[in-house]
């Protein structure tokens, strides 16, 4: 029963991996980058497939096995790279410079072709009876494996720390250039990589198990569940997720020397250098603060749902670096902080009149969604539109 549980949750996730491999190819004629998360896919495949591969081609589990190694090393550098083009604020393109994350896994691929080469897969050839060149190919190959099997969950880690850190700088930015990240949160992005993590850990306690200890760590029902919860959350979100500045793409306002692939991004320090070489001087800034004063109040730009740093922007005719930086350092409130309160100001006397529900009220101010204007509500009142309305009352 056991073996049938766990041959049916391998084959779940291979049938929708497959499935989300071929969307990607054929968007892949949209842009490239969606090789990304394709490339994550097929990596799944070798660290999850292994019990359909021994039910159904059993003489090449050995072979199957050994291209796992590769797999799990280029697993999170391809995350990287996917995540990198989601949250690059400038148009994003896997390059050759890009490769040089991939090297522990191309030693890998290397070291596992030796023993193909060799014909050991499945085997285990006798060091008395092999000669001086093959025998101490036998032994490199054991010690670079073994290196770069422990190496993979410290690999893991950092890599996983770095997306946590560059999607936390990009929500940041995100609020510097957009009054609503309905749709560019990335929320999924977080729970994916929680569920990676107890996945990884799965299949670390396996490795462990096979290779350390001899003892079972964590159940095969267990870790075959993760990766198709993986998968599952990863093609839910992933195949419809565009990068979040996608159409909105930000002039070249960097030093020639930063790649928008590989820095973390600086968030609000970043942003403050940035300040710090611009031209703008305190007279031109309050007199772009009082055009956008006037954009609100007067023409209520606030009340267009897809309201964007550069839609204002085209709107006063002021780039959009000046408009970040007066909204910064003169008004003292981010964009998406700033646009969101002049829409709860809006929309306080309507709640007070109670005449419309409060999601027509959150969708006539600009609002895409009722959570967004609750949680935006809360924070600009201290209460919920409910709670504001019975103690106004």
């Amino acid at each position: 029963m056991s073996k049938t549980v766990i041959l049916a949750l391998a084959v779940a996730t291979l049938a929708q991996t497959f499935f989300c491999i071929s969307i990607l190819i054929v968007k892949s004629m949209e842009s490239r980058n969606h090789l990304l998360l394709a490339g994550i896919f097929v990596a799944i495949c070798f660290s999850s497939g292994g019990p359909v591969v021994e039910a159904f081609a059993p003489n090449y589990l050995h072979l199957f096995y050994h291209f796992t190694l590769p797999a799990y090393l280029s697993i999170t550098p391809i995350l990287w790279f996917y995540t990198c083009w989601l949250t690059a604020e400038q148009a994003w393109s896997f390059e050759r410079k890009h490769l040089v994350h991939l090297i522990p896994a191309a030693i890998a691929l290397f070291v596992v072709a030796i023993p193909v080469a060799f014909g050991w897969v499945g085997n285990n050839p006798d060091p008395h009876q092999m000669g001086l060149v093959p025998l101490l190919f036998y032994g490199f190959v054991g010690i670079v494996s073994y290196g770069l099997l422990f190496f993979w969950p410290i690999q893991s880690a950092i890599y996983v720390f770095r997306i946590y850190k560059r999607v936390a700088a990009y929500r940041i930015r995100l609020k510097e250039y957009f009054a609503s990240d309905e749709g560019r949160g990335l929320s999924w992005l977080t729970a994916f990589l929680a569920v990676f993590g107890l996945a990884w850990l799965a299949a670390l306690a396996t490795i462990l198990r096979q290779n350390v200890f001899g003892a079972e760590i964590m159940s095969r029902e267990l870790g075959s569940a993760l990766f198709l919860v993986l998968v599952w959350t990863l093609g839910l979100w992933g195949l419809s997720q565009r990068p979040g500045f996608e159409g909105n793409y930000l002039e070249d306002e960097h030093d020639d020397g930063q790649d928008q692939g590989e820095s973390d991004g600086a968030g609000e320090e970043g942003a403050q250098q940035k300040y710090k070489r611009s031209a703008l001087d305190e007279d031109q800034a309050k007199r772009i603060a009082g055009k956008i004063e006037v954009a609100m109040a007067k023409d209520k730009i606030y009340l267009d749902p897809s309201l964007s740093l550069n839609k204002l922007s085209r709107h006063l005719m002021v780039s959009p670096n000046h408009i970040s930086q007066t909204l910064n350092e003169t008004v003292g409130e981010c964009f998406f902080d700033y646009v969101n309160g002049w829409r709860i100001r809006e929309a306080q006397p309507r709640i007070l009149e109670g005449k419309d529900t409060i999601l027509a009220i959150a969708l006539d101010v600009g609002f895409n969604a009722r959570s967004s204007f609750y949680k935006a509500f809360k924070r600009e009142t201290g209460k919920t539109p409910s709670d504001y309305r019975k103690t106004a009352a």
